[in-house]
């Protein structure tokens, strides 16, 4: 039980280390179906998003980054 535990946390900490390089449309699709947005992709257009936080700060569109 205690080996099933520890692979659980193991390959958890993988995903974690490896999400950011997945590609964006990968992640898109991955987050979709659990209502998650994505903080790894950023589209840097917010002329286009009204909806983009940096950082955990709201950024309206009239901002550039």
């Amino acid at each position: 039980m205690q080996q099933i535990i520890v692979a659980l946390i193991v390959l958890a900490a993988l995903a974690r280390v490896v999400w950011p390089f997945i590609p964006a449309h990968w992640r898109r699709r991955l987050t979709a179906p659990l209502g998650l947005r994505d903080s790894a992709a950023i589209c840097h257009d917010c002329a286009r998003c009204s909806d983009c936080t940096v950082h955990g700060m709201k950024i309206s569109s009239k901002n550039s980054l």
